[in-house]
């Protein structure tokens, strides 16, 4: 199965918070921004400065519950454009204020379209996103328990090259 996918290598230690660039496209207009990569957040959202940027029209609007209170935001219509060219195609994203070098949240709505890991192996973080989701998961409590001949099912995994 053909898929899209990036990986994020820490250059020193681990990471605490994934942050990438990203472009976001309207209009035959495109714009390079950072984006943090929140599991908190069920949608993705782009800062009011880069709607106004992209002279986005609202397309309606929708609550958000934060950490503030119940919020009320305008929904536009977008292309993401992730790391190596993964691109997310008329998502329907939120408006937020914004942050100094933040322009846009990625939320559970492309995190959930495929397959997310944070790996910290050596005391480096790696994170791997990959668009559609593969065809089994990673179970790391199954890769503990023996198979029937008696390998531990992380040791046949190790051998399994990606």
């Amino acid at each position: 199965m053909k898929y899209d996918a990036f990986t994020i290598t820490a250059k020193n230690g681990k990471l605490n918070q994934i942050k990438t660039e990203v472009t976001i496209h309207k209009n035959g207009l495109g714009i390079k921004i950072n984006a943090v990569w929140d599991t908190g957040a069920s949608g993705s959202c782009i800062s009011k400065n880069v709607a106004n940027q992209l002279k986005l029209i609202p397309v309606g609007m929708s609550s958000h519950n934060t950490a503030a209170g119940t919020i009320d935001c305008y929904d536009y219509i977008v292309d993401i454009t992730l790391p190596n060219n993964v691109c997310i195609k008329n998502l329907r994203v939120s408006d937020f204020m914004g942050g100094p070098n933040l322009d846009a949240l990625i939320g559970m709505d492309i995190i959930s379209a495929g397959d997310f890991s944070i790996t910290n192996a050596n005391g480096n973080t790696v994170v791997s996103y990959r668009i559609p989701p593969d065809a089994f998961h990673i179970d790391y409590v199954a890769a503990q328990k023996p198979n029937k001949k008696g390998k531990l099912i992380k040791e046949q995994l190790k051998k399994k090259q990606f």
